[in-house]
């Protein structure tokens, strides 16, 4: 170590309260939790984004690491999250946050709507590592890289299997990033390092050797094209950066050193000579050396992958009675059928004692969402079939939902479990945060507002008057699934429309990103037989929030029939035949769509050529009892097209997908009993609907009453009416507005206009919020007028 001499320089008081007054003071900048991204150019945006004239954004941690000359300092807050456990219905994935940016581990469907509900900031993302290249670990990448692209993240590192980054590339047909960088970083790189940590990856290949028997494995049950057995499994092992040694003020107090420039040379690791003639070592006042436990993240997908996992040697030194440091935690991301089998269990015991194991697979918890229960509970008030509790929040059910129970070092985990690694309460689990199901908190709440007690009651009584002398058909029921647009939101998902024609066969009206997981919250243990009635999807168009659903909802299906050894036919897709070439792409990268579907183009129904595919087609109407199934082109992008559905008994069902006022769609559907249209927008953004191909709340209504249906029910609302749209006095006594997990029969459309007070009143704040907004609109729309009026003056 170098020798400074600071003799000569002023003596000062060693006083302990004077070196608290000269020492070097920390700051620590807390970046505002935007809530929604500004449009308005020079605002600030979601995540502390700015936005500069030329309508760039950059985000608040990133200006902050240029700020510093790009090297950011080793964080002193490290915390892991489970922003997915795994279980039922449910995603996984594993958080990393740390001071400055973030990892995330694995991204199943609807990991990024959980994330929007706990406000976990997605836009500081830097490093996504993948453990395999499953569904379950990438289902929910695009639609992530989608929403983290209108946040302003301009690149993100994706670390894991070979050429796992394929799947997102092939999907640039409907779901292209335009500014985002996805760069992938290859294994044979060597081990991943910044600020924060080193990132070794450790390669786990599966075995024709059984571990279990110590012989050739039997085949498994497989898909042509997909072998399982085949594919490589990635172990990260996670060494963060000890933290820089601090000085220590009591140390600094008992030697009598004064506080000064030198102190920082100390803590350089120099030696210095204060003024007095002592030799002052880093030693006598600094910190000590931190001891950084690694943790390793593991996934062994089938049991083909257990040999190569126990008998690792670059897994082997973290054992005990190695050189090696012990390790603090290991997250499982393995699936259960391979966690209990006896070798996976004396892995787990070979490390030390006081190793956590935090396990996030199917058996965890089925509850993920606290807000989708809670708009439940309150929409339940207003009218108990239309809108029925969730099975998991019904009084006969636990709400915890987990399958295993805990132990002191193995933990089945939640979400939003937290486990600080450095920090307050580190090497500790945070369970106050996670998920928890109470209905009377839920009904308290809003039972406490006087106005919608009373609208609550002259509901009640308007429902009683009403004419119940005709029996309501049980089918069609109608379950919306999804009635959001674009992203999905807490409360609502991307668009699916489950319909349920008997009790034998379904149909389903497009399939976003985690449709399948409402699907389960709505039937849980029933789901599996639901899947299996399931006859086709119906697929409006290629944008990504209409169709990302059906990989999963497919590869559920098929294990759905597998587990009951019942006969498995590939799920029909009516579809644009473009989604054929992303399905192919799947296929060849182990996910093996080509098998789990029959895609038939949309184009195929078409009255001009549907005699060439006759057969199909009656074998459709056959399994859903249909005299009519008519696809119609409509007016938006991707390939649009609506729906037309004329039962056997005599009902006509209309659907629009997306699209602006489509006279094709109103000749079609002429005389229909229900009509399900996009409401995308209000009336006062209907420049901005037709920019986009859309269509607001009140052209909607109007293709209704040009298309005399019986009944007009809205969905597709843009997430800036996360609850309810604006009402205008287009609404009539024949118009409804959907929820997600509403059921309704054809019976019942007449009793939802009579909702619409209790709504306004249950939602009161966010419906003024919104009325506001409108009124704002309509003042700046009026003085847009004037002033161009003015301008055209003064031309003449």
């Amino acid at each position: 170590m170098g020798l400074i001499s600071l003799i000569g320089r002023r003596n000062i008081s060693s006083r302990f309260s004077h070196f608290l007054l000269n020492s070097v003071q920390l700051s620590r900048t807390t970046v505002s939790d935007t809530r929604r991204r500004s449009a308005i150019m020079g605002k600030k945006g979601k995540d502390g984004a700015v936005t500069g004239a030329g309508g760039e954004a950059t985000l608040r941690h990133i200006k902050y690491r240029e700020k510093i000359g790009g090297k950011l300092p080793v964080p002193g807050f490290i915390q892991l999250i489970a922003v997915g456990n795994g279980g039922g219905g449910s995603p996984r994935g594993l958080i990393v946050n740390m001071s400055h940016f973030k990892y995330l581990f694995n991204c199943g469907e609807g990991l990024q709507r959980i994330s929007s509900e706990h406000k976990m900031k997605l836009s500081r993302i830097e490093h996504i590592f993948l453990t395999h290249s499953s569904w379950d670990n990438v289902g929910g990448l695009m639609g992530l890289c989608l929403t983290m692209e209108s946040a302003g993240v301009p690149t993100v590192t994706l670390h894991g299997p070979p050429k796992v980054e394929t799947i997102v590339s092939s999907a640039r047909t409907f779901a292209q990033l335009r500014s985002l960088q996805l760069v992938k970083r290859d294994m044979d790189d060597g081990e991943y390092e910044d600020s924060a940590m080193k990132v070794e990856y450790v390669p786990i290949f599966p075995s024709s050797d059984s571990i279990l028997t110590g012989q050739p494995q039997a085949k498994k049950q497989r898909l042509s094209g997909s072998s399982l057995e085949e594919d490589v499994a990635v172990v990260y092992v996670c060494k963060p950066h000890p933290r820089p040694r601090a000085v220590s003020l009591e140390m600094l107090a008992e030697r009598d050193i004064p506080a000064g420039p030198h102190l920082s040379l100390l803590k350089d690791g120099k030696e210095v000579v204060l003024p007095d003639g002592r030799l002052v070592k880093p030693d006598d006042v600094l910190s000590p050396v931190e001891v950084a436990d690694p943790f390793l993240v593991v996934e062994c997908p089938t049991e083909a992958h257990l040999n190569d996992l126990v008998t690792n040697a670059a897994l082997m030194k973290y054992e005990p009675n190695t050189e090696a440091v012990s390790l603090s935690l290991i997250v499982h991301f393995t699936p259960d059928s391979v966690v209990k089998t006896s070798a996976y269990q004396e892995w787990m015991k070979r490390f030390n004692s006081g190793t956590k194991h935090l396990i996030l697979n199917e058996m965890g918890s089925d509850v993920a969402s606290e807000a989708i229960y809670e708009i439940q509970a309150k929409l339940n008030l207003v009218h108990p079939q239309i809108f029925p509790l969730l099975p998991h929040q019904r009084p006969s059910n636990e709400v915890d939902c987990a399958l295993q129970k805990d132990t002191e070092s193995l933990i089945y985990g939640k979400t939003n479990l937290k486990y600080t690694y450095r920090g307050k309460e580190a090497k500790e689990f945070i369970w106050q945060d996670c998920v928890k199901l109470d209905n009377g908190i839920f009904i308290k709440e809003v039972m406490g507002s006087s106005e919608f007690t009373e609208n609550l009651k002259s509901v009640r009584q308007n429902l009683q008057d009403q004419d119940t002398s005709g029996a309501v058909s049980e089918y069609p029921e109608i379950l919306f699934l999804g009635t959001g647009s674009a992203i999905p939101n807490k409360v609502r998902n991307v668009s699916a429309i489950w319909i349920n024609m008997t009790n034998d066969s379904s149909i389903l009206l497009d399939c976003g990103e985690d449709t399948y997981g409402q699907l389960y919250r709505n039937y849980v243990t029933v789901a599996p037989e639901m899947l299996r009635r399931l006859k086709a999807v119906f697929v409006s168009h290629l944008h990504a929030d209409h169709h990302l659903g059906i990989v999963g909802l497919a590869l559920a299906r098929y294990r759905c029939c597998v587990s009951a050894q019942s006969a498995f036919e590939p799920l029909t897709v009516l579809a644009p035949g473009a989604i054929c070439n992303w399905y192919k792409t799947l296929h060849s990268h182990a996910i093996p769509m080509l098998d789990l579907v029959r895609v038939i183009p949309l184009e195929n129904f078409y009255p001009s050529n549907r005699n060439k595919h006759e057969s199909i087609y009656c074998k459709l109407l056959s399994d859903l009892n249909l005299k009519e199934l008519n696809p119609v082109r409509v007016l938006h992008r991707q390939f649009p097209h609506g729906l037309v559905l004329v039962h056997a008994s005599g009902w006509k069902l209309v659907y629009s997908g997306d699209t602006m006022p489509s006279p094709e769609l109103i000749q079609a559907g002429d005389g229909c009993d229900l009509l399900i249209h996009e409401a995308t927008m209000e009336d006062f953004l209907a420049e901005d609907a037709k920019d986009k191909r859309h269509s607001t709340t009140s052209q909607a209504i109007e293709v209704g009453v040009k298309m005399n249906a019986k009944f007009i029910l809205l969905t597709h609302f843009s997430q800036r009416y996360a609850k309810v749209p604006v009402f205008n006095d287009s609404f009539s006594s024949q118009v409804g507005t959907a929820f997600d997990n509403m059921r309704v029969r054809l019976g019942d459309l007449k009793l939802l206009p009579l909702f619409v007070p209790s709504l306004k009143s249950m939602f009161a704040d966010e419906y003024l919020e919104l009325e506001e907004k409108t009124e704002k609109r309509r003042r700046q729309k009026q003085l847009d007028q004037c002033q161009e009026k003015q301008l055209q003056s003064q031309r003449e």
